[in-house]
């Protein structure tokens, strides 16, 4: 399998043929950079809850690279460590699943992780081998080799014992070129989505998160496209698509197969054209992030008014205190402030946030929920 190199996490440190979908009125959303009204994203900020995660040598964090809440429980993957952390809402470390190694019970590489709903087990997907292991807290108790092995990037579970996986263009095996492929609770192919014909040479600009769980429904965003689809059981429904008028990637330039990973970056630097797009969508807003020549934009879209707003400093130094939205919770986005990025931080923002007072640059993150105003 050829490399892919996640250059989302790079940058934030942290194509397909047409499908019949499901019946839906899409939404347009305009996200024109020539037409932008920006805003001081403090002013824009309902609500703002910051959870300190513990620290202590057993549970040391290098990288967030997902975080997942359920229920009572934070869970944070550290992937270059090769474990996932667990936390409960005061940041209490409550233990973790680390495994890492060849060895029976072990994996290589945490590609993404998910939690059962009603087992509460912990589901890894192994990015190297293709196995899912299975582990209850930190106990392993078996692994399943699905027939897609390790072309999937990432996956979540729906309704019941019933899962979704997400393929990156990779080169698939004969049947499984679909960008989304459902299985039962043995990991048999159930359906199949967003079909495509052109792999990715060797590079893939992924979103940090394209699944956000909005109780029932599964907000999803494919690669390269501009398009965010509603999953409710087997149907996709297209809900959003972003326009960004002609700043749009060329499919062609994003999929040539003769592609050189550092021209690639030298030329991607040099279009007039969105690139890096990320989307979390919460039950009230669409936040919207991505790049356009070198500089970093992120978008707030209201659900209920259909109106939106660029926040004029929210990617200004890893974006503070408020930290950059990952998943949502309800009406929340759920983010991460590195200690490291509040140097700037004023006594205005200390004496409303005393939580932040108390932060060394060694100590784990904080974890952040974020409600933000309606908009009009």
């Amino acid at each position: 399998m050829k490399l892919i190199y996640l250059l989302i996490s790079i940058m934030f440190g942290c194509i397909s043929c047409a499908e019949k979908t499901e019946n839906s009125d899409i939404e347009i959303i305009d996200i024109k950079l020539k037409q932008m009204h920006e805003v001081i994203s403090d002013s824009i900020i309902r609500d703002l809850m910051l959870i300190p995660l513990e620290t202590n040598k057993n549970c040391l964090i290098t990288h967030v690279d997902k975080i997942k809440k359920y229920e009572d429980k934070i869970y944070i993957l550290d992937r270059k460590e090769g474990k996932i952390l667990i936390f409960n809402l005061s940041g209490d470390f409550l233990g973790k699943v680390s495994h890492k190694g060849k060895g029976f019970g072990e994996y290589l590489l945490i590609s993404d992780f998910d939690v059962h709903p009603q087992k509460n087990h912990i589901y890894i997907l192994d990015g190297m081998t293709g196995k899912i292991l299975v582990y209850q807290d930190d106990e392993f108790l078996k692994d399943y080799k699905p027939k897609f092995g390790s072309n999937v990037h990432s996956f979540c579970f729906l309704e019941g014992s019933k899962m979704v996986f997400n393929n990156q263009l990779t080169k698939a095996k004969k049947g499984l070129n679909y960008q989304l492929i459902y299985v039962d609770s043995g990991f048999d192919v159930i359906d199949k989505k967003i079909p495509y014909t052109r792999n990715s040479p060797s590079l893939v600009m992924s979103p940090i998160s394209p699944f956000s769980y909005m109780g029932t429904r599964i907000s999803f965003q494919p690669v390269y496209k501009d398009t965010i689809f509603h999953i409710e059981g087997l149907k996709l429904i297209p809900k959003y698509k972003l326009d960004f008028g002609d700043k749009w990637l060329d499919e062609d330039f994003l999929l040539d197969e003769k592609l050189d990973v550092f021209r690639f970056m030298k030329d991607l630097n040099k279009l007039d054209a969105i690139n890096y797009l990320n989307t979390i969508e919460s039950n009230s807003h669409l936040f919207v992030y991505f790049t356009h020549k070198h500089k970093k934009y992120a978008y707030l879209y209201d659900k209920s008014t259909k109106k939106g707003i660029f926040l004029k400093d929210y990617m200004i130094n890893g974006c503070g205190y408020n930290g950059l939205p990952i998943i949502p919770d309800g009406d929340y986005f759920v983010g991460i402030v590195n200690p490291l990025e509040l140097s700037n931080v004023n006594e205005e923002v200390l004496k409303k946030y005393p939580k932040l007072m108390d932060l060394q640059k060694g100590n784990n993150p904080i974890v952040s929920f974020i409600k933000f105003k309606e908009i009009n």
